[in-house]
């Protein structure tokens, strides 16, 4: 790695992005923080969770959201996909993948790339997702504990 891949990419706050995540190599979805330049992929409004550094090493790509998704599948004149997805849309909001804007994409996003439509499969990728990034965020809250306790930073 060289000083380039650290790089700070910015971003409009309150975006999705999809980035690298170094511990798996798979990508996520993140959203972007007021500073425009550090994300979170875990919104918890009674723990918020530690904002990262957005960094050009982990590729980052603006995503969009799940509103995007739907009228983009209007515009290009699928109109049965958009009716299909649109229902879902409004399906997931009453599942507990509704509860975060995070874990609501996250659904979206897996339903859209995957053609299914199935609200509880695609509540279930979603809330699989943000699992993952709770246990992530509790690693990295885990490791900064020790650093700090150690004295490192």
């Amino acid at each position: 790695m060289n000083d380039a891949s650290l790089n700070v990419v910015p971003f409009p706050p309150g975006a999705f992005i999809t980035l690298d995540d170094p511990t798996t190599g798979a990508r996520r979805l993140a959203l972007v923080c007021d500073s425009g330049t550090e994300f979170v992929d875990v919104v918890d409004y009674d723990q918020p969770a530690t904002p990262l550094a957005i960094l050009d090493v982990l590729a980052p790509e603006q995503w969009g959201d799940c509103r995007g998704l739907a009228s983009g599948l209007l515009l290009d004149g699928h109109f049965e996909d958009y009716e299909a997805f649109s229902a879902l849309l409004v399906a997931l909001c009453d599942t507990p993948a509704g509860g975060d804007p995070l874990t609501l994409n996250r659904a979206a996003k897996w339903a859209f790339e995957n053609g299914n439509y199935d609200v509880g499969r695609a509540a279930q990728a979603g809330l699989v997702a943000t699992a993952e990034a709770r246990a992530r965020q509790g690693e990295l809250a885990r490791v900064a504990k020790e650093w700090i306790e150690a004295g490192v930073v």
